[in-house]
C-alpha cells in the first residue's frame, strides 16, 4: 500500500513538473540515488573492461601456407601458387591476391573488401582448396589457412637457459609450458629453439651391398617391427575383452635386435650386424639466443578479451614460483607488451587528472569561489565513470585511444556544467530562491546545451563509421567522447541543479583582499587589461571589415597551402625503448653461417652502453608461421634489442649502424620496434614500395637495378632493398629413361633411393615418456656425400638385384633459379622497398615518378609506387568523407535550433 501511494505521489510530481529540471529539484534524494546507482554500475563495468595498448584491430586478409618439400620456387609457382590463386579468386569479396613462391613453400595472401564476414569466407576458401586438392602435387601437404589477427601476436617473450640442453628442453615442455598455459588469460605458450631428439640408424654401405639390401629395405623392416594393433575381442564367461597386440619398439637395444634379412641357412641378420644405432639430435633449423647465449624461447599469447596487464602479472607470478622450485633455471623476460601498455595508460590517466585540476583552477579564478568549481570538478569523474557502462555495452576496451578520447573530452565535459551553474547563480542574484533559481537557470539553457552537445557529437560520432584501419583505430575515441558528453549533459541538467538547490548557504563571490587573494586581484587586473585590448581590436575590425576579410582570406590560403604540404603519416612513430634488426645473408647459406653473422652483430650491440637485453632468433620457427611472416629461411635472423629506461632509441640505432651497416655479404635493416598498427599496415621500416610488374624476371631485374641507382640519389630515401634479387643454384638430375628400361627399374624407385642416400629415410617412431622420436635410417657417409657432387654420382643403387652407380641413370647439370617468385593478381612482380624519413610521402612519389619517366623501360613492364601509402590514402579519403558529413550534420542541427536556413 505504501509503495502504491509513493508511486502515485511520484506521478503527481511528474505531472506538475513537465520539465526534467523541475523533477530533479523536487526529488533530490531520488536523483542522488540514480547517479549513485549509475556510478556503481560504472565501477563494476570498469573492472570488466580489458586493458590493451590499442583497440582490437583486424585486417580482412587470409594467408594460405602450402609446403612442397625440396621443390624449387618455379615448381612451387607453377604447381601450387597459380592453382591456389585461381581457386581463391572465385571466393566472394576478394579484392586482390598476392603470392610468394619460395623453395618448398607457397604463401598466398588474399585480401578482401572491408566489411566481409571473415568466418564465412574462410569456410568458403577451405571448400575451394579441398576441391583442387587432387590437382596439387601428391607430396605437398594440406594447405593451412590463417587469418591476420594482430591481437594474437605474442605479448611476452621469455628466454630459458641452463647447462644441460636436453634436460632443459624436457623441463620446458613438460613443466614450464604447461604451468604457463594453465594461467587463466594465457591462450598458448609456444616454445622455440628446441632441438628434437632423433634415433640414428647408421648403415654401412659396404655391408648393405654385401647383404643385397637397400635403405628402403631397412626402413621397411623397422616399420614392420614397430607395430601396435587392435586384434578384435573375445568372450570369457560373462565378459568380453578387447585384444590389443603390443609390438612397438621401446629401447635402442630393441632397435638393434630388429631382423632385416634371413640368410639361406636360416640365420637372422640383425640391424646391429650392418650398422649402429645411437641417440642424436635432428638437423637444427631454428636458433634462439638471449644476451649472446643459446637458450630456449617461450612466446606467450593471451586469450581474446583478456586484460594484458593482469595476464602479465599472472605470468610473472608463475615465473617467480618456478625460480624457487628450480633454482638452476635462468628465466629472463625478453620483452613484455604490458610494460609499454602500463606506461601509456598511466600517462593517459595522468593527462586526464591534470586536465581536471587545470579546469578546476581556471573555474576557481573566474567564478571567485570554491563551491561551484567543486560541483564542476565533481561532474568530471561522475561523467567518466558512468560512461564506462556504455563502454562495456559497446565493446570498447581501455586503451590509449579510448583514454585519449576521454582526455580530449575533459575540456568539453565542463562546458555544460559551467553554463548551467553560472545561469543558476545569475537567478540567485536576481532574488530567486535556490529551487527557483536552479529550475529557471537550467530550463533556460537546456535547448542551447542540447544543440551544443549534438553539434559536438556530430563531429566525432561519424568517425565510428569510417571504413578501414582508420575506422577501427578511431572508433573507440569517437565513442568515448560521445558517451562522456551524453553523460555530462545529463549531469549538468539533473545532478548540478539538484546540488545547487539542496546545499545550504548562499553562493557568494569571494571578497577582495590584498593579503589573502592577491593572486585573484592580479588575475582580474590582467584579464581586464586583456578584455579592454580585445574590445578595441573588435571595434577597429568592425570599422574596417574589408581589411579584416582580406587578412582572413590570406590566412585561409596559407593554411590550405600548409595543409597540402604537411607531412602525412597514418600514426606517429612511438619510441618504445626498443628496436628490431633483420639480417639476411646468401640464400643458400646454412644455419651455422647465419649464426656466425648473428654473433658478429650481437658483439657490436653489446658494445652500446644503453642496451639492456638482446633477444635473437635465426632460421625457421613455428612462431613465424603463426604470425604470418613470409620472410623466413635458414639464412635469416631477427634481433630484438631492449634499451634501458630513458635511452634514446634513434641514437642507439645510429651508433649500431655505424658498426654493422657495412658488413660484407650481409643485408641489414634496423627499425624501431613496431606496434600492432605496423603489423597490420605492413613493415613500418620499409614504408615505400615500388612494384615492377611483368613476366620476364631478367628484364625486371635490369629495370630494378636502374631504379635502385636512381633512388639512391633522392633525399629522404634510405636502405633501398630489392626483394628477390638473388638466384639459387640447383643440381638438376635428368633421369635417362632408356637406361632405366634396360635395368627394369622405375623413375620413382631411383628417386626414392637417391633421397634415402642423401637425406636418409624416417622409418618409424619410437615412444619415449609419452613423446615420439623419429628413427632415421641413413648411410654412414651421408654427410660427406651430401656435400660432394662426385661422391653423389658414385652412389650405388640396387636395380633388379644388381648394383649400378647413379651416373649410369642420370645426367647432372648446375642450374640457377630465383630464390623467390612474387605474384600479384596473376602477374609476376619485383619489389623495391625503401625507408622514408624527413620528407612528405606525396613529394617523394612525385619525384620517383619523374625519375621513372626518364628510364628506358620495356613496354611489357610497368611500375607502380605504393606500399603502406595506399592504405593511408584510403583511410584519409574515408576520413574526409566523414568530415564533410559532420559539416552537414552541424548545419542541420543549427538550422533546427535557430529555425533558419541562413543564420547557421
Amino acid at each position: 500500500m505504501n509503495g502504491h501511494l509513493l508511486f502515485i505521489r511520484i506521478n503527481k510530481d511528474i505531472e506538475k513538473s513537465m520539465h526534467l529540471c523541475d523533477f530533479v529539484v523536487r526529488r533530490p534524494v531520488a536523483t542522488a540515488m540514480l547517479f549513485l546507482a549509475l556510478s556503481l554500475t560504472g565501477l563494476i563495468s570498469l573492472t570488466r573492461l580489458s586493458v590493451d595498448l590499442l583497440p582490437d584491430l583486424y585486417y580482412p586478409m587470409l594467408t594460405v601456407w602450402t609446403t612442397y618439400q625440396n621443390a624449387s620456387p618455379e615448381e612451387v609457382e607453377q604447381k601450387i601458387s597459380r592453382r591456389i590463386e585461381e581457386a581463391a579468386g572465385t571466393v566472394l569479396g576478394v579484392k586482390n591476391v598476392h603470392s610468394v613462391s619460395l623453395s618448398g613453400l607457397s604463401i598466398v595472401t588474399i585480401e578482401f573488401s572491408w566489411g566481409t564476414q571473415m568466418n564465412f569466407v574462410m569456410l568458403s576458401l577451405r571448400e575451394k582448396l579441398d576441391q583442387i586438392r587432387d590437382l596439387l602435387p601428391r607430396k605437398s601437404r594440406r594447405s593451412i589457412i590463417m587469418q591476420m589477427d594482430p591481437s594474437e601476436q605474442p605479448m611476452i617473450g621469455l628466454a630459458v637457459s641452463g647447462t644441460d640442453l636436453i634436460h632443459l628442453q624436457n623441463l620446458t615442455n613438460v613443466v614450464i609450458k604447461r604451468r604457463l598455459e594453465q594461467a587463466s588469460g594465457v591462450a598458448q605458450a609456444l616454445v622455440t629453439g628446441v632441438r628434437e631428439l632423433e634415433i640414428w640408424v647408421n648403415i654401412d654401405p659396404q655391408l648393405l651391398k654385401a647383404f643385397g639390401l637397400s635403405i628402403n629395405d631397412i626402413a621397411s623392416a623397422l616399420d614392420h617391427a614397430n607395430v601396435e594393433h587392435l586384434g578384435g575381442s573375445i568372450r570369457q564367461g560373462r565378459y568380453r575383452y578387447t585384444l590389443r597386440a603390443q609390438g612397438h619398439l621401446q629401447t635402442i637395444k630393441e632397435v638393434e635386435r630388429v631382423v632385416v634379412k634371413y640368410r639361406p641357412s636360416g640365420k637372422a641378420v640383425f640391424l646391429k650386424d650392418i650398422g649402429s644405432v645411437q641417440l642424436g639430435i635432428q638437423k637444427q633449423e631454428a636458433l634462439t639466443k638471449f644476451n649472446g647465449h643459446e637458450s630456449l624461447g617461450i612466446f606467450i599469447r593471451k586469450r581474446a578479451g583478456s586484460n594484458t596487464l593482469i595476464v602479465s602479472e599472472e605470468v610473472r607470478q608463475i615465473l617467480q614460483n618456478l625460480k624457487r622450485e628450480y633454482p638452476e633455471l635462468k628465466i629472463a623476460i625478453a620483452f613484455d607488451q604490458a610494460r609499454f601498455i602500463s606506461d601509456a595508460i598511466q600517462n593517459a590517466l595522468l593527462v586526464i587528472a591534470q586536465g581536471g585540476v587545470l579546469a578546476f583552477g581556471v573555474l576557481f579564478l573566474f567564478l571567485k569561489g570554491v563551491r561551484n568549481p567543486a560541483y564542476v570538478a565533481l561532474s568530471i569523474p561522475i561523467s567518466v565513470i558512468v560512461s564506462f557502462v556504455m563502454f562495456n555495452i559497446a565493446g570498447v576496451n581501455l586503451n590509449i585511444v579510448s583514454l585519449g578520447g576521454i582526455a580530449l573530452g575533459i575540456g568539453l565535459l565542463v562546458d555544460n556544467s559551467i553554463v548551467v551553474l553560472e545561469n543558476i547563480f545569475r537567478y540567485q542574484e536576481l532574488g530567486n530562491t535556490k529551487s527557483e533559481a536552479a529550475t529557471k537557470g537550467a530550463k533556460e539553457v537546456t535547448s542551447a546545451l542540447c544543440a551544443s552537445t549534438l553539434t559536438t557529437l556530430s563531429v566525432f560520432l561519424p568517425i565510428a563509421y569510417v571504413e578501414g584501419i582508420a575506422g577501427q583505430l578511431f572508433r573507440d575515441q569517437s565513442l568515448a567522447i560521445t558517451f562522456s558528453l551524453l553523460v555530462s549533459l545529463l549531469v549538468s541538467l539533473m545532478l548540478l541543479p539538484m546540488m545547487a538547490s539542496s546545499v545550504k548557504g548562499r553562493r557568494t563571490r569571494l571578497k577582495k583582499s590584498s593579503h589573502k587573494y592577491s593572486v585573484m586581484e592580479v588575475f582580474d587586473r590582467e584579464f581586464g587589461i586583456g578584455a579592454c585590448i580585445y574590445e578595441k581590436v573588435l571595434l577597429h575590425s568592425l570599422k574596417n571589415r574589408t581589411f579584416v576579410l582580406c587578412i582572413t582570406l590570406c590566412l585561409l590560403i596559407c593554411a590550405s597551402w600548409g595543409a597540402i604540404k604537411i607531412k602525412r603519416e597514418f600514426v606517429p612513430q612511438v619510441d618504445q625503448g626498443a628496436f628490431n634488426i633483420e639480417l639476411r645473408i646468401s640464400a643458400q647459406a646454412e644455419l651455422i653461417e647465419t649464426a656466425k653473422t648473428l654473433d658478429l652483430v650481437e658483439e657490436a650491440i653489446q658494445e652500446i652502453s644503453d642496451v639492456d637485453a638482446v633477444f635473437s632468433t635465426a632460421g625457421i620457427s613455428q612462431l613465424q608461421w603463426l604470425s604470418g611472416d613470409t620472410q623466413q629461411g635458414l639464412n635469416r635472423a631477427r634481433i630484438y634489442v631492449r634499451l634501458s629506461q630513458g635511452s634514446d632509441t634513434k641514437a642507439a640505432i645510429e651508433q649500431l649502424w655505424r658498426k654493422v651497416g657495412k658488413l660484407d655479404g650481409v643485408n641489414i635493416s634496423i627499425s624501431q620496434d613496431e606496434n600492432i598498427l605496423g603489423k597490420v599496415l605492413g613493415s613500418q621500416a620499409f614504408n615505400l614500395q615500388i612494384r615492377i610488374i611483368g613476366e620476364r624476371m631478367e628484364e625486371q631485374k635490369k629495370v630494378a637495378d636502374l631504379l635502385q641507382s636512381q633512388l639512391s640519389q633522392i633525399d629522404g630515401l634510405s636502405n633501398i632493398r630489392m626483394g628477390n634479387k638473388e638466384n639459387l643454384s640447383y643440381l638438376e638430375l635428368q633421369i635417362l629413361r632408356e637406361r632405366l628400361n634396360v635395368y627394369g627399374v622405375s623413375v620413382q624407385e631411383v628417386i626414392d633411393q637417391i633421397v634415402s642416400h642423401v637425406d636418409g629415410k624416417v622409418a618409424t617412431q619410437l615412444r619415449n615418456s609419452g613423446s615420439k622420436i623419429d628413427v632415421l635410417v641413413r648411410p654412414t657417409d651421408n654427410e660427406s656425400t651430401s656435400n660432394q657432387i662426385e661422391k653423389l654420382m658414385q652412389i650405388e643403387i640396387l636395380a633388379n638385384q644388381s648394383w649400378v652407380k647413379l651416373k649410369e641413370f642420370v645426367d647432372l647439370r648446375l642450374t640457377q633459379a630465383p630464390s623467390e617468385i612474387v605474384r600479384t593478381d596473376g602477374t609476376r612482380l619485383l619489389i623495391l622497398s625503401a625507408q622514408v624519413s624527413e620528407r612528405s610521402m606525396d613529394d617523394l612519389i612525385e619525384e620517383i615518378q619523374v625519375q621513372c619517366s626518364g628510364l628506358p623501360i620495356p613496354s611489357d613492364i610497368r611500375i607502380e609506387v605504393g606500399g603502406t601509402n595506399e592504405r593511408i590514402l584510403e583511410s584519409f579519403r574515408s576520413l574526409i568523407q566523414m568530415l564533410l558529413l559532420s559539416i552537414v550534420l552541424v548545419y542541420m542541427i543549427l538550422a533546427a535550433q535557430f529555425e533558419s536556413l541562413v543564420h547557421p
